[in-house]
């Protein structure tokens, strides 16, 4: 699984998925940097990433404007701790890998929600 990790999460999650021999890039350390959201999300469609992100906008835009994406994981945490977001990522590559891409993925304090996309 390839993942498209957005500026607002941070560094953490990219070293993390690394860590985990994932295939990552992070839009703060790449010539993605500063782009629109439309943008991030048509390159991850055609370089089938999931996108993390902590921006709802990307929800409007999937959803409203019917834009495509290869998938998207949504941090709604009430606390940003880099740890955190760390153990509800776990939580969710070994519990709902399957469910990950074509998925948006909402990961709350308490609860995940997953809608299938098309």
């Amino acid at each position: 699984m390839r993942f498209l990790i957005d500026e607002n999460v941070g560094l953490s999650i990219t070293k993390f998925l690394q860590k985990e021999g994932y295939d990552v890039v992070f839009v703060g350390t790449s010539e993605l940097r500063s782009r629109q959201d439309e943008y991030l999300l048509r390159f991850s469609f055609q370089n089938k990433r999931v996108i993390i992100t902590n921006d709802k906008d990307f929800g409007y835009i999937v959803f409203r404007k019917k834009i495509k994406c290869f998938g998207i994981i949504l941090f709604r945490l009430s606390k940003e701790s880099p740890s955190l977001k760390i153990e509800k990522l776990k939580f969710i590559l070994s519990n709902f890998g399957n469910k990950i891409v074509n998925h948006f993925i909402v990961i709350t304090d308490n609860k995940i929600r997953i809608r299938k996309l098309y």
